[in-house]
C-alpha cells in the first residue's frame, strides 16, 4: 500500500452500522482519520465502489456520514477489513476529530 496523505489514528470500542441489502450490518472501527476509516467486519458481502451510509455509535451520539468502499481484505478466517473513504464531512464528525487532536496534524 502507498504512502498516506493523512495520519490515521488507532481507536478501540466504537461500533458503526451500515445497511446493505436490506440488511444491518455492524462492525468496529480499527482506526479513522478526515479521509477515512478502516472498519473490521465479520463477511465479505459488500462490493469495492458501493456508497455506503455509516453511522458511528458513540456513548453520547450518532454520526451520520456517508462513504464510499475503496476495499475489502480478509484479515483472518472469521472477519474482514473494510476501508472507506468519506464523500463528506459531517460537522459533528469533525467535531469529534478535532477532540481527538487528528485534524491538527
Amino acid at each position: 500500500m502507498g504512502n498516506r496523505n493523512c495520519e490515521r489514528i488507532p481507536v478501540d470500542d466504537i461500533e458503526v452500522k451500515f445497511f446493505y441489502h436490506k440488511k444491518i450490518y455492524k462492525g468496529t472501527i480499527s482506526n479513522l482519520s478526515t479521509k477515512g476509516m478502516y472498519i473490521i467486519i465479520n463477511e465479505r458481502l459488500i462490493p469495492n465502489d458501493l456508497h455506503v451510509d455509516l453511522f458511528i455509535l458513540l456513548s453520547d451520539d450518532i454520526f451520520h456520514v456517508p462513504t464510499r468502499i475503496i476495499r475489502i481484505l480478509q484479515t483472518n478466517d472469521l472477519n474482514y477489513g473494510m476501508g472507506v473513504e468519506f464523500l463528506t464531512l459531517p460537522k459533528k464528525y469533525l467535531e469529534f476529530l478535532i477532540k481527538l487532536d487528528l485534524t491538527q496534524s
